[in-house]
């Protein structure tokens, strides 16, 4: 009588054990998506050829490039490379919403991205040469719509064309083609894999400060006039 207690209160126990829930399951927390109508994130891929930025060796040398978030594209059309290259924050003053720079070697390419400012409507791309030729030292993108701008459920639509779900807009994807002492749109060359290296830039843009903007270029790449 006694074993057959005891095997039931066995069964019984084992059974709680299997019922019960484990003592340290973890707790899964949802992975937070960032909302596509609040955030916009900018790719800039720069492509660049063997040729890039020579020095009177002839050799090729790396090259400066700034990225800015530009309100309007007036300003740096009308100014020459040594005001951007030498102050470009009293040249472009309140069209700069965030720049940075980076370094671009010969035969490779860069990604950089970035979050979009709410109020930026180009991208403008400036390669810092040591021999700048005429006005191929820049190029500038249209950027699209900003999410608050009511592309997200159409908020500021009127009219039959306009489509409830339409959702965010697309990400900005923009091509930059670098070779010899030229900067353009280098949509033609998006698939190109140069034979050096590819990488991807972490963004560190900032807003302008004020005062003189500083010529940041390497001293073996650093522009020795402009136009």
């Amino acid at each position: 009588m006694k074993r057959g207690l005891a095997f039931v209160a066995g069964t019984l126990g084992l059974v709680g054990l299997l019922l019960s829930p484990p003592a340290c399951s973890p707790t899964v927390l949802p992975v937070k998506e960032p909302d596509d109508c609040k955030f916009q994130e900018v790719t800039v891929d720069v492509i660049s050829s063997p040729d890039i930025n020579r020095a009177e060796s002839g050799e090729p040398r790396p090259v400066q490039l700034r990225i800015y978030q530009l309100k309007n594209d007036v300003s740096l059309q009308n100014a020459s490379f040594n005001d951007v290259w030498k102050k470009d924050t009293e040249v472009l003053g309140e069209d700069i919403v965030k720049s940075e720079e980076f370094p671009v070697y010969p035969n490779t390419r860069t990604a950089l991205k970035f979050e979009r400012d709410d109020s930026a409507q180009y991208v403008g791309a400036v390669a810092l040469f040591r021999n700048p030729k005429g006005r191929s030292w820049y190029t500038v993108f249209d950027l699209p719509p900003a999410p608050s701008e009511g592309a997200c459920g159409q908020e500021k639509c009127e009219g039959e064309d306009c489509e409830e779900d339409a959702g965010p807009p697309p990400m900005p994807h923009f091509y930059v083609w670098i070779d010899e002492s030229r900067v353009e749109d280098g949509i033609e060359h998006a698939e190109d894999v140069p034979d050096g290296r590819v990488q991807e830039v972490k963004s560190q843009a900032k807003a302008p400060s004020g005062g003189e903007g500083a010529p940041g270029a390497p001293a073996e790449g650093a522009p020795t006039q402009g136009e």
